[in-house]
């Protein structure tokens, strides 16, 4: 029997090697002694394998220092495009949002130092964003992804994407805004959306270690709330821990605290409408934690199309028991017709 997908947030977490076009047209393309391709291949497959290991790594201390279970989901790799590598994981609460975000911008911070002691011909720029699931955003199987059980997704396949992201496609317009903002990222700057940066603004407040926002003002996205100007966030990841004077204040004039961010969101997304993720921990006195509409219902429509699916199969497999010249008994008649020969035998009985 298939199960209605329960509500989930997703936590897609993006790195970008910059500079790669430049090294594979210069210092990359010359030949590396150690291989028969050029430099840039071997710097390449690094990347691929080193920065997924390092996150591991860093995410698991960080569950440690913060006291945390080790069941909680470490970021896994969904896909590569190009040099940029995206990871994902399904959060389990606003606790374990604060390690995954801490353990990525402390892996982006010592890749990068890595990179620079190499030459730093290469560096490394971050994104991230969220999303729900089932609704309205969605999760497609791809090549060896396991099946629904019936016509319509259920659970079972939310859990196998948990579980390998990367046999999954994710599809919907919050991983569309996360593409787009990611753009706006650079070594210093890692973007964030508007929904996980009301997350992230609300960690800061209860958490010790505060994240650093900055504010970009607003750009008009194609896709993007219909193209109206979204707000430009961002939190510190300056891996320059001497960045000199005039860059020490250069940073202040974008600087936000958590609490104006926090109320500035809150504005935004009750004026255009944004759905706010429901995550335990989060503490927000404007909402409570009934899930949101759009999966209810999402819910309410699985559960009807499922209904109608049991009864076109009871339905096709009584056609095909006629078919084959056998008797197709209704389940009510064969009520009514136990009902009235008890009711014969009763009588029967009082003569």
């Amino acid at each position: 029997m298939p199960t209605c997908p329960e509500y989930r947030v997703r936590l897609f977490l993006s790195v970008d090697l910059v500079g790669s076009t430049a090294y594979k047209d210069g210092e990359g393309n010359s030949p590396d002694p150690r291989s028969p391709f050029p430099k840039w291949v071997e710097q390449t497959r690094l990347f691929y394998r080193d920065f997924p290991e390092t996150l591991r790594h860093t995410f698991e201390t960080q569950l440690i220092g913060a006291s945390l279970g080790r069941d909680m989901p470490e970021p896994r790799v969904w896909k590569t495009l190009g040099d940029e590598i995206i990871f994902c994981t399904r959060l389990q609460d606003l606790r374990h949002l604060s390690v995954c975000v801490i353990a990525f911008l402390r892996t982006l911070k010592s890749y990068g130092e890595k990179l620079e002691a190499l030459g730093g011909h290469l560096d490394v720029k971050g994104a991230a964003w969220i999303a729900t699931f089932p609704a309205p955003n969605v999760t497609v199987p791809v090549s060896g992804a396991h099946a629904p059980q019936g016509d319509q997704p259920d659970e079972s396949l939310e859990l196998e994407a948990d579980e390998n992201p990367s046999r999954f496609d994710f599809l919907g317009k919050s991983i569309d805004t996360g593409f787009r903002v990611s753009r706006y990222s650079s070594h210093e700057r890692f973007a964030i959306t508007v929904e996980l940066a009301y997350l992230l603004s609300n960690v800061s407040q209860q958490d010790t270690l505060p994240f650093n926002f900055s504010y970009h003002g607003r750009e008009s996205m194609k896709g993007v709330i219909k193209g109206r100007p979204y707000p430009l966030l961002s939190i510190e990841a300056d891996r320059n821990s001497s960045p000199g004077e005039v860059r020490s204040r250069e940073r202040l004039l974008n600087r936000a605290d958590s609490l104006p961010v926090w109320d500035f969101l809150q504005a935004f997304i009750n004026q255009e409408g944004i759905e706010r993720p429901i995550l335990s921990g989060v503490r927000d006195p404007s909402t409570t934690d009934v899930l949101p509409s759009l999966y209810i219902e999402f819910r309410k429509a699985w559960e009807a199309l499922v209904k109608e699916n049991e009864q076109r199969s009871e339905l096709e497999e009584q056609a095909a028991v006629a078919e084959d010249g056998g008797v197709v008994v209704d389940p009510d008649s064969l009520k009514a017709i136990e009902e009235a020969f008890n009711l014969m035998v009763s009588r029967v009985e009082g003569e």
